[in-house]
């Protein structure tokens, strides 16, 4: 007897890897439903959503940088028509070397042609100079912007609303109800399921054996009345415009965490990196702080479930989730669809062995 399925997918979460997932499954005509609890912090609310292909004091390019890259911004924009809104930003980085070493160090990488390929030989606005503090020297690198998370997640929660694709309810894993080909919950009947939950998925009785390693990040929104506008700025940390003398500034980076509220300690911490960096006087106008479900191993965690059938998950994906969320999601549509592997450095598969140690196996 064939069972007549309410929907091709439940989706647990409408984060940023929910809505790029649900999204996507949408464009492939699948039927969805979403389930969200609503929190105002989530770490997709709170970060920054810039995009970078450079990362660290190495000055490295990121983890399959290119290829994120050209993947996102096509998904984005294409989204961006989709639903008649702007949230994507292709933004040039100002990046602002603090001493020589650092200076030559990237006069080294500029030489290489991947690096030169940023390099990015426009006129810098000298007024940049009567703002920021002593500094070594100054480039403009691009493959670079931001994304308002907070707008994306907004757009898409009206777009899956007015169709009556979303609703708002905390997710309780002992309600669902694993049926022939499928699962029931009691908003209907799923042939699958994709869990993107963020940090929820550490309390989740079907993926807390992963290694996840959670880290708090805080930023602050601060008035910097002439600081030009022009750039985001990486100076020890980011100084992202967001119009009207409001700039975005982060953030710190923790592991050791009581929860997830703003502290003293980063705000002290962002406050003289920022007077580090700029010369200015300034107003903090709010400080926020989320907590990202970063790995152990510092890559998503996609693919199905070691046990359990038709059901999948896409999480883990940490400060560069702009970039990632995308190539990930459509990697894990593909293996649904078709059983193309998913990268091997990103499949839960290489965590396999954490389940059955666990003595979850029925």
């Amino acid at each position: 007897m064939s069972i007549n399925f309410s929907y091709d997918f439940l989706i647990v979460g409408q984060g940023l890897a929910g809505s790029i997932t649900a999204l996507m499954l949408e464009d492939a005509g699948y039927n969805v439903m979403l389930i969200e609890e609503g929190k105002e912090k989530t770490s997709s609310r709170v970060a920054a959503g810039i995009f970078h292909p450079v990362t660290g004091r190495r000055i490295v390019f990121s983890w399959k940088a290119r290829e994120l890259y050209d993947y996102a911004t096509s998904f984005y924009e294409r989204t961006e028509s989709k639903l008649g809104e702007k949230f994507f930003h292709r933004k040039l980085i100002l990046e602002v070397m603090g001493t020589a070493r650092e200076y030559n160090d990237w006069q080294g990488r500029l030489a290489q042609p991947e690096f030169s390929r940023l390099h990015k030989d426009e006129a810098i606005n000298p007024e940049y100079d009567n703002c920021l503090q002593s500094h070594a020297g100054k480039l403009l690198l691009g493959d670079s912007g931001w994304m308002d998370i907070t707008r994306f997640l907004s757009v898409t929660e009206k777009h899956f609303s007015e169709q009556g694709k979303l609703t708002k309810a905390k997710f309780i894993p002992g309600k669902l109800e694993r049926i022939e080909n499928g699962y029931r919950y009691e908003l209907g009947k799923f042939q699958k399921i994709i869990f993107c939950e963020g940090i929820d998925s550490f309390e989740n009785l079907f993926w807390n054996y992963l290694p996840f390693n959670p880290a708090r990040g805080e930023i602050l929104n601060v008035s910097i009345p002439g600081l030009p506008e022009d750039h985001i700025i990486m100076s020890g940390i980011f100084i992202l415009p967001l119009g009207n003398s409001v700039f975005r500034i982060g953030s710190t980076y923790s592991w050791n965490y009581p929860e997830s509220k703003p502290t003293e300690q980063g705000l002290m911490e962002l406050e003289k990196k920022l007077r580090e960096a700029i010369r200015l006087p300034y107003k903090v106008l709010d400080h926020q702080a989320g907590i990202r479900p970063t790995v152990l191993d510092r890559r998503p965690l996609v693919g199905k479930h070691p046990e359990k059938e038709d059901m999948y998950i896409l999480n883990g994906l940490g400060t560069k989730g702009v970039m990632l969320g995308p190539y990930f999601a459509h990697e894990l549509i593909e293996n649904i669809q078709c059983g193309k592997a998913i990268n091997s450095e990103a499949d839960i598969a290489r965590y396999s062995h954490l389940f059955f140690q666990s003595g979850k196996s029925a």
